[in-house]
Formats: structure tokens, sequence, C-alpha cells
């Protein structure tokens, strides 16, 4: 007779906040918002793209939810983004267990974890 053992509960589901942090990949919307800024620059610096035309001649009758890209690039350059600096300030802003494990999110965490549950400086 085979004996089958149902282990449940053993694994716990790692908190979104976390997802970023242990990959070390910015979440979405800031790196939604470096690539858009990145986009925007390289568009900037090469006048001779189509899109000039398009920003030139932006006609009055758009619809009120459209709201082209290079509008929200703009805010983003003016404000001076800075990926890391909204990285970390998200970071701060949220309420996460164990986040005094990260005091930086963009730190290689998983070997501070390791040493820390080992017990090793």
């Amino acid at each position: 007779m085979a004996l089958f053992l149902c282990i449940t509960g053993t694994l716990k589901l790692t908190p979104t906040p976390w997802l970023p942090v242990l990959s070390y990949i910015a979440p979405p919307s800031i790196g939604r918002n470096a690539a858009t800024l990145q986009e925007f620059q390289r568009i900037v610096e090469n006048e001779r793209l189509p899109i000039h035309q398009d920003h030139n001649n932006v006609p009055h009758h758009l619809l009120k939810l459209h709201n082209p890209f290079w509008t929200h690039a703009f805010n983003l350059q003016q404000r001076n983004f800075n990926p890391d600096e909204a990285w970390k300030a998200e970071w701060s802003s949220q309420e996460v267990t164990n986040k005094h494990l990260a005091k930086d999110p963009m730190q290689k965490i998983l070997s501070t974890i390791s040493h820390e549950a080992h017990g090793q400086p």
C-alpha cells in the first residue's frame, strides 16, 4: 500500500512589493516612466524623425482622453525624474513585512538576507 502525504501551508507567497526588489528590476510604473523619458530624449536629439511634424502640428480638437506621450515625457523631464530616486521613494512609503532587510531597494538583497539568516556579518 502506497502512502501519500499532502503537505499544505509550507510555502508562503512572496509579497508583491518585494518582487521588484528581489529581481533587481524597477516596478512597472517606474520602468514605464524611465522608458518614456528615454524615448522622448532620443526623439528630441534626432530632429529628422517624422514625429516632430506631429508634435508641431497637434490638432486642437483632440479627443478629451487623448494624451500624447510627449506631454507626459515633458512633465517627467520638468520634474527631473530619476528612476532610482523614484524607486527609493516608493519603497520607503510602502508598509512591507521585513522592510528593514532592504534599506535600498536596488541593492543585492538576497545575499544580505542569506547572511542575516546564517548569522554571518
